[in-house]
């Protein structure tokens, strides 16, 4: 939320309902808020290597509420004391996403899920023409679900559910389903959103890929 440009109200609030039904549905939860770039990837590291103390058939999970940029088909994740003005600067300054990738993928046997509520408007305008609205479509490992608030490409909107913002909002609800697959669960968020943002100029349509192969439910 404490962007030094563009501030996201709901992006902490966010964070805390998802940290709150992850515990409640069994996971260990690493919590953290409003994070500069060194915490940042001390953060990543601190999960990555959680993950490996676990073991590889670990089910692990990484969710992410802020501001986001794509570059030439690469999502960084925005710290929240980044000053960027040039592609050079994103790359130094901002997360890589798929740093998270590499990290997840420490449960290389287990389930892996990425969830970025991340598809806001690129609040850097200064780079605007080397960067593109919304995030790009990622490839990832077997075993490996990736969730966006929108579409590849597409920007999301500023729109609040139960308190949260509208993609988080429903998502929290559907999780705690019991005996829904995890397809399931995010067909009925899209589902969702699309119906709480189609008197908007451009309803937002959340988006997932997978490359899982068995069956995972958050409660079964």
């Amino acid at each position: 939320s404490a962007y030094m440009s563009s501030r996201l109200e709901s992006s902490v609030d966010d964070s805390f309902g998802m940290a709150s039904t992850l515990d409640e549905l069994g996971f260990r939860v690493i919590h953290k808020t409003n994070l500069k770039r060194q915490s940042f990837r001390e953060a990543i590291w601190e999960f990555s290597e959680y993950i490996s103390s676990l073991g590889p058939e670990t089910t692990a999970l990484f969710y992410y509420a802020g501001h986001a940029v794509q570059l030439e088909n690469q999502n960084f994740l925005i710290p929240i004391d980044s000053r960027m003005n040039s592609q050079k600067e994103i790359e130094l300054e901002a997360i890589n996403a798929e740093l998270i990738l590499n990290a997840l993928n420490k449960a290389n046997n287990g389930t892996k899920i990425l969830i970025l509520d991340a598809c806001r408007n690129n609040p850097f305008k200064s780079i605007t023409r080397s960067s593109s609205g919304g995030l790009a479509q990622m490839s990832a490992p077997v075993g490996t679900f990736i969730a966006y608030s929108t579409a590849p490409g597409s920007v999301a909107l500023d729109i609040t559910s139960d308190g949260y913002g509208v993609y988080t909002g429903n998502l929290i609800n559907n999780m705690k389903v019991q005996g829904i697959t995890i397809e399931e669960v995010f067909k009925r968020t899209r589902a969702q959103v699309v119906r709480q943002t189609q008197n908007t100029r451009v309803p937002q349509v959340p988006w997932d890929s997978s490359s899982l192969i068995g069956d995972f439910y958050f409660k079964k």
